[in-house]
């Protein structure tokens, strides 16, 4: 981050992020990639691929990339602007933006995949009682990727449970008895299981 120094209360934060940028870089190549192979085939003018239309450069009739475009656009790349009338540290503006952005993912893993829409109840108890559970579970996943995100460990909530799901308990009836046998878990689930403050699964239990 870098902060632009202008007058008066509003402040203007310039930040960059690396992985980001290259997302854009790879965005980019994809289209003109795209954009040259229709240019070649020369039908151009029905069958644009999305996003190209910004690098298409007509002259005469004939079409060609924009290459000044494609090189401003570039100058771009993994990067946007904050600005702000608040006191608060450059960094700590950039994680106050990054709970906004949050938020608006919020409303959309509800609605995929937790599905929180349509709601098909008859009663307002029930449509409340959906409600909070899709809440609730959105909760739990958020904690479960702050846990994962604070041992460092790259993957989400869906991605991580995916993968204890693969833990089986198999019981072993004899008589009376009933010896229940669990799979060893693997080392990305035991690392899995240590980041949520999980224990890990005893081996073998006896009933």
């Amino acid at each position: 981050m870098k902060e632009i120094a202008q007058e008066g209360q509003e402040r203007v934060l310039l930040c960059r992020n690396a992985e980001r940028a290259d997302a854009d870089r790879r965005t980019r190549e994809s289209i003109l990639a795209k954009l040259e192979a229709t240019l070649e085939q020369g039908s151009w003018r029905e069958f644009l691929p999305a996003g190209a239309r910004r690098y298409l450069k007509v002259s005469g009739g004939k079409a060609s990339i924009h290459r000044e475009r494609v090189k401003d656009d570039a100058k771009y790349d993994g990067k946007w602007v904050l600005r702000t009338t608040t006191k608060l540290p450059p960094e700590d503006v950039a994680l106050v933006y990054r709970g906004l952005w949050r938020v608006e993912r919020t409303f959309r893993t509800l609605k995929t995949p937790l599905e929180i829409r349509p709601v098909y109840h008859t009663s307002e108890a029930g449509v409340r009682g959906h409600i909070q559970t899709c809440v609730l579970a959105y909760t739990l996943a958020r904690l479960l990727e702050d846990r994962l995100e604070a041992a460092g460990l790259d993957a989400n909530a869906k991605d991580a449970l995916a993968k204890l799901g693969r833990i089986q308990q198999v019981p072993l009836h004899e008589g009376r008895i009933t010896l229940t046998k669990t799979t060893t878990p693997n080392e990305r689930q035991k690392a899995i299981l240590t980041a949520i403050g999980a224990p890990l699964p005893p081996q073998h239990h006896v009933t």
